[in-house]
């Protein structure tokens, strides 16, 4: 194991928790704040339309960019990447996720169901 890596890693990955968590609490709270200000909308508005286009696809990506932190932590620690292909999945064309959707889907009826707790 190469340290500069490790620590590289170690420290982008620590890095990218940090603008995941900032960035989650302010989308959050600009979120409450919507929905607690005393303004007179027009029956159906949603209220939080904003924070479903916009907010949470960046809070989407910051946990991406963990993930991949994460992953080049195990790489620099000699073990094998947790989220590669979740990634490589994120980062398909959406027929190819619809695709991938659907033979699990397939495949989830296939298996013996778990007996429930």
């Amino acid at each position: 194991m190469e340290k500069s890596l490790f620590f590289e890693a170690t420290n982008y990955l620590m890095t990218r928790l940090a603008q995941l968590s900032r960035t989650t609490e302010c989308c959050l709270r600009e979120a409450e704040d919507m929905l607690c200000r005393k303004h007179e909308y027009p029956p159906g508005t949603d209220l939080l339309a904003g924070f479903y286009l916009w907010d949470l696809p960046v809070i989407a990506k910051e946990i991406e960019e963990v993930m991949s932190a994460f992953d080049m932590l195990c790489e620099a620690s000699g073990r094998e990447r947790r989220f590669e292909l979740a990634l490589e999945v994120l980062d398909a064309p959406d027929v190819v996720q619809w695709k991938l959707e659907q033979l699990l889907d397939r495949l989830r009826q296939a298996l013996p169901q778990r007996p429930s707790a």
